[in-house]
């Protein structure tokens, strides 16, 4: 693709998401919040003081959405955080178990946790294309917050979002569409679609190869409402954004050019890391949502011993 190819795509995208407000994009994830979340609890272990509940609850048109709810000791008033997970293939971490040894470690500070399977990693699931399961994902997630809202243990001006990979594309969205949030950190991901038709990190480059010109535009099309970059330039809570200097999926200059383009508060952190990051990550992770929660303590033995997911 030649650089006048690309521009051509690129104003094509531009114009027509410009027509669109942010606030009209933002209509394409609205769901009916008095719906009964209809929770059901299938089994539960302990970890020390900590109780894990393996449960659904309803989520987009209210289909089940499996999730552990991480609990710790005492009667609150919790901190809560609602955690998405990355969706690397091979990795056994594709579901909702990548952050659960971190949430359990988190809990003794005084933390509540959902950890969801996105609709991908779901038993009997039928493939859909991305918009749609872009959409059932931020309304599961938005039907998770009220979960953790509507609990009594929990304070309402201290919930947080952890997203990974394709979860922090989502979380982006969810950054421009869900005020109830008091921080998020976006790891690794939730880059500007558009930045694939220049990009020379690996998966760009053999994207290009593999498809015409007319093929990426046309995806990028019909996917326009789901390019984070369009809910980020507004109002939204404090981010963090993590990004790994050796990640397949993107570019530093990637990483940067994305950051530029994001409204305050914000703050971005470069690690010598491929796309699943690192344990200074994670530290980095935990004091930001220590000081943006308002936590008086962690853990910092067990959050050392989490294991780093592949």
């Amino acid at each position: 693709m030649n650089v006048w190819t690309a521009l051509t795509i690129t104003l094509a995208v531009a114009a027509l998401c410009s027509a669109q407000s942010a606030t009209e994009l933002a209509k394409r994830f609205d769901y009916d919040g008095s719906a009964p979340l209809n929770i059901e609890k299938l089994s539960t272990q302990h970890r020390g003081d900590v109780t894990i509940e393996d449960i659904t609850y309803a989520g987009a048109d209210g289909k089940a959405v499996p999730a552990y709810l991480v609990v710790p000791a005492g009667k609150g008033h919790f901190a809560a955080v609602l955690w998405g997970h990355w969706m690397m293939d091979g990795s056994p971490y594709k579901n909702r178990t990548e952050f659960l040894d971190e949430a359990v470690a988190l809990a003794p500070s005084g933390v509540v946790s959902l950890l969801i399977d996105a609709p991908m990693v779901r038993p009997g699931y039928k493939p859909q294309d991305d918009l749609k399961n872009d959409k059932q994902d931020i309304v599961d997630l938005r039907r998770g917050l009220d979960l953790l809202l509507a609990r009594k243990d929990v304070d309402p001006k201290r919930v947080a979002y952890v997203g990974h990979s394709f979860h922090a594309g989502t979380g982006g969205i969810l950054a421009g569409v869900e005020p109830r949030l008091t921080a998020l950190v976006l790891m690794a991901g939730g880059l500007d679609a558009d930045q694939f038709l220049t990009s020379q990190s690996k998966m760009a480059v053999e994207v290009r190869q593999k498809h015409s010109p007319e093929e990426i535009k046309q995806y990028l099309t019909a996917n326009g409402a789901s390019n984070p970059k369009h809910y980020l330039q507004g109002k939204h809570s404090p981010l963090l954004l993590q990004f790994g200097t050796q990640d397949i999926f993107m570019t530093e200059e990637d990483c940067r050019e994305y950051a530029s383009i994001v409204s305050p508060p914000v703050e971005v952190e470069y690690y010598e890391a491929g796309h699943e990051l690192n344990a200074t990550a994670r530290h980095e992770r935990i004091a930001w949502l220590q000081m943006q929660l308002n936590l008086k303590s962690v853990d910092w033995k067990a959050m050392k011993a989490v294991p780093e997911i592949k």
